[in-house]
């Protein structure tokens, strides 16, 4: 109810049929909100990521089970496309703020962290953030994927990017 929609509320949840998680996830999901805050859930599956991300930018009332992953390791690479003010998806512009969130301090947090030379003083900036979209709950971190490798004792220099795939550039057999 603190969410403007009370018990018996109809919501459409949506979610994507691949990777496969994601169906299992959106049912966990569903059942949830069916059970503590008595909503009627509707999932909506979708196959492919274009209509997935048509259906929830037309939909602002509706619920999203979406991952994403920076492209490089910065809380910034992360906020900003999915939250920032000037991120704010439409059918059309094919950017992924699909809540439609916005919030100046955020974005004057988002803005300091990116003109301080320092990582300490940037990581505070970035934190900030963090903070205020979580306060207004913008987005409700669900799922942390995470990714496991062996490596042989026959090599040496193997290391993992930040997505957790091997950098080969700098590896060798011993």
């Amino acid at each position: 109810e603190a969410a403007g929609f009370p018990s018996g509320h109809r919501i459409t949840l949506y979610a994507r049929t691949v990777p496969d998680y994601q169906r299992k996830l959106a049912e966990v999901v569903s059942n949830q909100l069916e059970r503590n805050l008595g909503w009627q859930v509707d999932v909506d599956y979708s196959p492919d990521i274009v209509r997935f991300m048509d259906k929830i930018a037309d939909d602002a009332d509706g619920l999203a089970l979406f991952g994403w992953q920076a492209d490089y390791p910065s809380g910034r690479a992360i906020m900003h496309p999915l939250l920032a003010s000037d991120q704010v998806a439409t059918p059309d512009n094919g950017l992924v703020n699909f809540s439609g969130w916005r919030n100046t301090q955020f974005d004057r947090y988002l803005d300091e962290a990116s003109r301080q030379p320092n990582a300490t003083s940037r990581a505070e900036s970035l934190l900030q953030a963090e903070r205020t979209a979580l306060t207004d709950m913008a987005i409700i971190p669900m799922v942390h994927l995470a990714t496991a490798a062996l490596r042989s004792d026959r090599l040496t220099g193997l290391e993992m990017d930040h997505e957790g795939h091997p950098i080969l550039a700098t590896a060798a057999f011993r």
